[in-house]
């Protein structure tokens, strides 16, 4: 499954608008600060029997190997054994490392989604800096630029960036802001994505070297899978918003449309539709981009994916009345509203 959940790159304008505008809409790279976040999680106890960090490979090898003696550390003992990445990792990429190796904030978008007493990184700020400076964080990250660059650069090779924001600005009146990708070697199963203003924030893992050199429409199109089902959060969520009372009134029966593991992660309506509704839109995208032949073999493979791994049980006559939509002329904003209101599907 790793190889279907590839991890690629994104750039948020047009190839009309040029590269410079394409510079300015996204920044790419791995902040200090996250990766002596993620480098936390990845020797706490977090989550050692599943997925959610990639926990294998020489660069794995070299955290242990530098950081596993300080696994006694006190902020060890003050984040516990399972805590929740994203409130950690997340929330460190509003800060940058000082002069001295202190960790100033840097961006006024607070914490995330707004819940300081479960912000991670700020709740435990002194332990962690004094966590950098025992263990000697700040040199392993200098000496580990070529990994990260690496994982930028076999991410970029694989995405037809125009051909997403394209189809997207088509369809979405929605038109976010910069986009920062943040892209860890030590990001495994969990992706996530932020929307605070006025940045939003991917959250991916590099890709799997299998999926690296030209690809194939096919594969092209399955490569970005992961950052698409992510990116088009910043045009579906909104509209899902402004039409919440009758999303609230579809999907209020969660247990109709997920079972334990998908209502558990996805435990709202709004939550529910947004996660059905943004991979909805991604079979959407590939219609346009693939042959019959090809668009049957992937929506089989995400279908797969969504039911089987995911929980999601209904995704499929959900997908297709949403494809059907579009495919009668509705532009994807009207075939989010059209289906927060009817999806096809009901108790």
């Amino acid at each position: 499954m790793r190889a279907f959940l590839l991890a690629i790159l994104i750039a948020l304008t047009p190839a009309a608008e040029g590269a410079r505008r394409q510079e300015e809409a996204v920044r790419i790279g791995l902040p200090e600060p996250v990766e002596l976040a993620m480098v936390v999680a990845a020797i706490s106890p977090l989550d050692r029997d599943g997925a959610t960090l990639d926990r294998e490979g020489a660069y794995f090898e070299s955290v242990e190997a530098h950081f596993g003696a300080y696994r006694d550390h006190p902020l060890f003992d003050a984040l516990g054994a399972e805590f929740n990445l994203p409130r950690l990792a997340g929330n460190a990429a509003d800060f940058a490392f000082g002069e001295s190796g202190e960790l100033i904030e840097t961006d006024s978008s607070g914490s995330l989604w707004g819940d300081r007493e479960g912000d991670l990184f700020r709740n435990n700020l002194e332990l962690i800096e004094h966590f950098a400076r025992e263990s000697g964080f700040r040199d392993f990250y200098a000496a580990s630029r070529a990994v990260y660059a690496a994982g930028a650069q076999a991410m970029a090779s694989q995405i037809d960036t125009a051909a997403m924001t394209t189809w997207l600005h088509d369809n979405f009146s929605e038109r976010p802001g910069a986009i920062e990708v943040i892209v860890s070697p030590l990001i495994g199963g969990l992706n996530w994505t932020t929307l605070n203003e006025p940045q939003t924030r991917i959250w991916l893992g590099p890709p799997s070297g299998e999926a690296a050199g030209a690809l194939g429409d096919y594969e092209r199109v399955l490569a970005s899978v992961q950052i698409f089902t992510e990116l088009d959060h910043s045009y579906v969520n909104p509209v899902t918003a402004r039409h919440l009372g009758n999303v609230q009134a579809s999907f209020g029966d969660i247990a109709f449309w997920a079972d334990e593991r998908g209502a558990g992660a996805y435990p709202s309506a709004e939550l529910q539709f947004n996660e059905y509704m943004t991979w909805a839109v991604f079979l959407m995208y590939a219609a346009d981009q693939l042959g019959p032949a090809d668009y049957e073999r992937l929506e089989a493979l995400v279908v797969s994916y969504m039911v089987d791994n995911r929980g999601f049980i209904r995704f499929q006559p959900f997908a297709r009345r949403a494809l059907s939509l579009y495919r009668s002329g509705m532009d994807g904003e009207a075939v989010v509203i059209a289906m927060a209101d009817r999806p096809g599907v009901a108790p």
